[in-house]
């Protein structure tokens, strides 16, 4: 799995709930991984099991406009500026 490309979806998800979104469409999911879907498959299943994410669709039966996935809390941080209030250290 390509690190860069998981950081890439984990930041375009996170800065989507930062904007209000809580619902990604598979459109974006394929657009901030870089059209890589194995990091999307492997990235949202690893989310779901730590309770960070709840898959609506399963991605391969989304189509590009459907809503895959609702974000319940930011991916890997406490708010959404990295290093800002509650951030924890890296």
């Amino acid at each position: 799995m390509n690190k860069y490309n998981k950081d890439v979806l984990k930041a375009g998800i996170n800065r989507m709930l930062e904007d209000g979104y809580t619902k990604i469409s598979a459109h974006n999911l394929l657009t901030y991984s870089k059209t890589d879907v194995e990091v999307i498959l492997s990235s949202l299943d690893e989310w779901e099991g730590r309770g960070i994410i709840k898959i609506l669709k399963p991605y391969l039966d989304c189509r590009p406009d459907d809503q895959c996935i609702e974000v319940l809390r930011f991916i890997d941080q406490k708010s959404p500026i990295k290093g800002y209030m509650n951030w924890e250290n890296e």
